[in-house]
């Protein structure tokens, strides 16, 4: 048995099926291939077939769809399901977009680069003008910068008589070590405090379970969906951590289940924002699972409470 079949298992046996089995019209299993294996009744007792799922063509998009709405999907198996879809179907990219409800640029990315359409003459015209760099003028010739204060040494070592310092947390380092720093390869040893100074009470421990309470402990911009998700897991009883700092280039997840002695980080996606940083978002989950801690990323695009609903389901299933 393996470890994910493992901790269904303990799940069914503390809360019983979550969570049914989806099958097509003919009975195919599209979703829950793993709960079937584990309890061959499971599709008997609890099940939903989908009697407008009557094809392989429709299977295929309806498996797409419940994955990525489920899980965290591979850029490798979203690429092998474009590939199977192609070859099933011979649809163009905006095709594949419009059946399936993806977005355009979502297709392209994941599509094999040799199924890939041309792109129109007139069309790489236009789009090489406007990527076009124009000439940047040349600026007038300013004097020498003269230094604003006298050279002082780096804060972490190896350089000293820095005239133009950077400064991080206050303190002057130079460029090398500040680019480091940046990238969290090095840290910076807190200055220590005078000694006619005493050390700063710790602050007071505000419970999760009061609304709003934890906004102010949080160390980036809070959306309400953000603010929700914990609420909701501590309303029902379930241990977190909020946006406790993951030191793998500063990965901070919404929220971190403590199940067992392997927490699961829960990353709230919403286009606006992730799709500018979706390679490096995968780079540095993948990063975060290496050192022993699972994620799921789950995609939303308005805060209502259907959004709402579908997400708490998620994170349910995902506990399993």
């Amino acid at each position: 048995m393996s470890e994910e079949e493992q901790r269904l298992d303990e799940s069914v046996a503390k809360l019983g099926r979550l969570v049914p089995i989806i099958k097509d019209a003919h009975g195919n299993i599209i979703d829950g291939l793993h709960r079937q294996r584990l309890d061959p009744k499971w599709a008997e007792e609890f099940s939903l077939k989908l009697e407008n799922i009557k094809d392989p063509v429709q299977f295929l998009i309806a498996r797409m769809n419940i994955n990525l709405i489920r899980r965290t999907v591979s850029a490798e198996e979203k690429t092998s399901w474009l590939k199977e879809l192609k070859d099933l179907t011979g649809w163009s990219t905006d095709e594949i977009a419009e059946k399936t409800g993806m977005s355009k640029r979502w297709v392209l990315q994941y599509m094999p680069k040799e199924l890939k359409e041309p792109e129109p003459e007139e069309l790489a015209r236009a789009r090489l003008a406007r990527e076009k760099i124009p000439e940047i003028p040349k600026e007038p010739q300013i004097e020498e910068q003269k230094p604003s204060m006298p050279p002082v040494p780096c804060s972490v070592g190896g350089h000293v008589n820095l005239v133009f310092p950077k400064f991080w947390q206050g303190q002057p380092v130079c460029e090398d070590h500040y680019n480091q720093l940046s990238h969290g390869e090095i840290t910076l040893e807190p200055e220590k405090p005078k000694p006619e100074e005493a050390p700063k009470p710790s602050p007071v421990e505000k419970k999760i379970h009061v609304p709003g309470a934890y906004r102010e402990e949080m160390h980036k911009p809070v959306s309400r969906m953000d603010q929700w998700l914990a609420e909701e897991l501590s309303r029902r009883g379930i241990p977190i951590k909020v946006q406790e700092p993951v030191c793998i280039k500063f990965v901070v997840p919404e929220v971190i289940i403590e199940k067992g002695d392997k927490p699961l980080a829960v990353f709230l996606d919403h286009p606006d924002t992730h799709m500018k940083r979706t390679l490096a978002d995968i780079e540095n989950r993948e990063l975060l699972k290496k050192r022993g801690v699972d994620f799921i990323a789950i995609e939303y695009y308005a805060y209502t409470e259907e959004e709402r609903q579908r997400i708490i389901s998620e994170v349910l299933s995902a506990i399993q």
